[in-house]
């Protein structure tokens, strides 16, 4: 049975994701502050987004994985993610 059907069953309705600038902003600031740890483990360069996707999807690993982007055509290169966790 997929999900939505299963939801509706127990009477609920399906939860999308909300793309709200204000909720990331928060969240972002939350972060900053140290008030939320994201608890990232593992920082990828975007080149091998690949091998990220498998990691999230295989499901076995604890805390956030995360891209790092490269930076924009002309844009000091600036790195915001904190340094992976041994």
């Amino acid at each position: 049975m997929p999900l939505a059907y299963a939801v509706a069953a127990l009477g609920g309705a399906p939860v999308g994701p909300v793309r709200d600038p204000a909720i990331l902003g928060a969240v972002v600031e939350l972060v900053r502050t140290g008030a939320l740890d994201p608890k990232v483990t593992r920082v990828i360069p975007f080149e091998r987004a690949a091998e990220a996707v498998r990691a999230v999807e295989g499901g076995h690993g604890r805390g956030e994985t995360v891209l790092e982007m490269p930076p924009l055509t002309g844009e000091p290169e600036r790195r915001t993610a904190r340094p992976a966790r041994k």
